[in-house]
């Protein structure tokens, strides 16, 4: 059997994308806290992808125009458009984006990395 797949791609093609958004945003939210990528589906700081321009503004589709968000973060923000503190933190991940590791296992590791670092910091 194989993966569903919808507009966005299979659900491993959306898995890279998120884990190397986590990456390029050095695994923090727009919110500024840390994204946690082992808590289950739909608990409200999940990490999800976001479209900085919503799909209803009919601008910018693709993978290059979305940031990684908790979903309580995500549903807040909704359908509007971004204010300007969402597309600086937008800009500054696709800067990264050209360095970010290629594969899966290399994004995870650093996440895991940056957030073990910044976790033992605060102890």
């Amino acid at each position: 059997m194989s993966a569903r797949k919808n507009r966005y791609g299979s659900a491993s093609q959306r898995r890279a994308i998120k884990w190397r958004r986590m990456w390029t945003q050095e695994a923090r939210c727009v919110c500024g806290r840390d994204l946690n990528p082992e808590l289950p589906p739909l608990h409200p700081d999940e990490p999800t992808i976001d479209h900085v321009f919503a799909h209803s503004l009919k601008r910018f589709h693709g993978q290059n125009v979305t940031v990684v968000m908790h979903r309580r973060c995500n549903e807040t923000k909704g359908q509007r458009p971004p204010n300007s503190h969402e597309l600086e933190f937008a800009a500054r991940s696709l800067d990264r984006l050209a360095l970010a590791p290629t594969t899966v296992e290399d994004c995870k590791r650093g996440v895991y990395a940056m957030l073990a670092d910044r976790w033992a910091g605060a102890a």
